[in-house]
């Protein structure tokens, strides 16, 4: 795998499109470990709960990519309510937020890695 990221967790709401992402990445490198986590992020026990099942499986934590998000409603704004947008902030910045908290506080608690790069 590239830069050597061979351990690989997926978290979403919906496992479908997780399990079949899971099955293309070991298809592509079979040392590829790659797990499926189902959360919503916008629910921060749900995220700390996928942290910690990420760190069971591989034990540590060392590259994130946050990128929830959702368009939410197609509505005129006049005709939204407040649940709607609610849905999408919490979703596409507090759930980002979420995660982004929950792996720095893990990173913190891990032993530093060496990070020269063999090519």
């Amino acid at each position: 795998m590239a830069d050597g990221i061979s351990r690989i967790a997926l978290i979403d709401l919906h496992t479908g499109p997780l399990s079949a992402a899971v099955k293309s990445l070991t298809d592509i490198d079979a040392s590829v470990t790659a797990i499926h986590i189902e959360a919503d992020v916008s629910k921060e026990e749900q995220v700390d709960q996928a942290v910690a099942t990420t760190v069971e499986k591989f034990g540590r934590i060392d590259v994130c990519l946050n990128a929830a998000g959702i368009t939410g409603k197609t509505a005129a704004t006049s005709d939204l309510k407040n649940e709607d947008y609610d849905k999408v902030l919490d979703i596409n910045l507090k759930g980002v937020w979420y995660c982004e908290r929950a792996q720095i506080r893990q990173m913190l608690k891990q032993e530093l890695r060496d990070l020269t790069l063999v090519f």
